[in-house]
């Protein structure tokens, strides 16, 4: 590198400035001054969320600092009163393991600082159940019935993604969970939130086949292949629940409920059961809404 010609700064080249206050009226050790005070620097413990801003956490599979269960519960927990008040949008890449007995939503709704009015959970084609082995699509529906959302939660959108050939397996699943009414702790008016007369929204896209690197046999031999995605919305709605409606969500026995593993346990298994995959980085080639 030629450092003289990175040195060579030429005074008659330089724009004094002299139309602005600054420099042609403050004195010299006024403008350092102030210079000084502008560059300085400190911790800003009044950290801001745009109205808009959505924050996402991954269960799994995600960047750092965002990824599993102990992440997730220490962002909350080191939020201020502000900072929850204002954090408006949430959303959970969750794999059926995590998901579909509803426990850890359980423990995340009853965190005194996780307040969102609008949640968004994802259901990825490679978090349902041993999509590895192309296993038929299932989901339990624990997490419906032990759905206890925090007080200030007026929307819960769920996104359900598979492959083209496995959509209509899919809706069967979306259109049961459609049914359920949830609950909303401690709300005034005793509402809960309803996906009656909502509209399923449907998109495709293409992405590549073979995840992780690898290639699946279930997958075919192209290079790409179809990617559907059905979003559900559930909308708070004013008033109690119907009869049959509680009935529903009358909680099992506890052995219908797998055990739960420790925090530290739970971030181990993450790491077994996904050492050979990073599938978020699909491509989107295409899309069709």
């Amino acid at each position: 590198m030629d450092t003289a010609a990175a040195t060579d700064i030429q005074a008659t080249a330089c724009n004094p400035q002299l139309q602005c206050p600054l420099f042609s009226t403050l004195p010299g050790e006024i403008r350092n001054e102030i210079f000084a005070l502008a560059l300085v620097q400190y911790e800003d413990s009044q950290k801001a969320f745009l109205r808009e801003l959505e924050w996402a956490f991954w269960f799994d599979r995600g960047p750092e600092g965002r990824t599993g269960m102990n992440s997730c519960l220490s962002f909350f927990r080191k939020l201020t009163p502000q900072q929850s008040q204002d954090l408006k949008k949430v959303r959970f890449f969750m794999q059926m393991f995590r998901f579909e007995n509803g426990t850890e939503l359980h423990r995340l709704f009853h965190q005194p600082n996780f307040n969102p009015e609008k949640l968004t959970i994802t259901i990825r084609y490679s978090d349902w159940w041993y999509w590895e082995s192309d296993t038929p699509l299932r989901m339990k529906e624990d997490w419906l019935r032990r759905f206890s959302g925090p007080p200030g939660l007026r929307e819960l959108k769920v996104e359900y993604e598979t492959i083209t050939r496995k959509k209509d397996a899919m809706m069967k699943i979306v259109e049961r969970n459609k049914k359920w009414k949830l609950s909303v702790g401690d709300s005034e008016d005793g509402g809960h939130l309803s996906a009656e007369g909502t509209t399923l929204v449907e998109w495709r896209w293409h992405g590549k086949s073979a995840l992780g690197g690898t290639k699946w046999y279930h997958h075919g031999d192209g290079d790409t292949m179809e990617y559907v995605v059905v979003t559900d919305t559930w909308r708070y709605v004013p008033g109690p629940m119907s009869e049959e409606d509680l009935k529903m969500r009358e909680i099992l026995p506890p052995e219908h409920y797998p055990a739960q593993d420790s925090d530290d346990s739970d971030e181990s298994d993450e790491e077994e059961e996904d050492d050979d995959a990073d599938y978020s980085e699909y491509e989107i080639e295409d899309e069709d809404i």
